[in-house]
């Protein structure tokens, strides 16, 4: 295979990058009554279906779990019961409400060690 695509001189690597962040980007169904953030989510548009209340919880940053700085996904409240997100102890969410009625949705910004905007 050619190290260019043919015609418009973008490279193989460059494609590979952008269909990568796509990816990074897709659908991710919560189906149950409650839900913690993992690493994984990272980017992904979350989107809770239940038809009860929905309890998202962010986690404090650990070893385990920690979005880099920027860090951001995107959370829907699909389901009929809404969602809400609740930061655990330590970790801060400013901006915009935390509290999603059926088809709010919200994005979760990293900006610093265990603090987020929501906007």
């Amino acid at each position: 295979m050619a190290a260019n695509s043919p015609n418009i001189g973008i490279t193989n690597a460059a494609m590979a990058g952008v269909f990568a962040t796509q990816a990074r980007g897709l659908l991710k169904p919560i189906t149950g009554a409650t839900y913690t953030l993992n690493s994984g989510d990272h980017g992904k548009y979350l989107r809770t279906t239940a038809a009860v209340g929905v309890v998202l919880n962010v986690p404090a940053d650990t070893p385990n779990f920690s979005f880099p700085p920027g860090g951001e996904t995107t959370i829907e409240a699909g389901g009929a019961g809404g969602t809400v997100i609740t930061p655990a102890a330590g970790v801060t969410i400013n901006g915009a409400s935390v509290v999603l009625a059926q088809h709010e949705v919200v994005h979760l910004r990293k900006v610093a060690p265990n603090t987020y905007t929501a906007y």
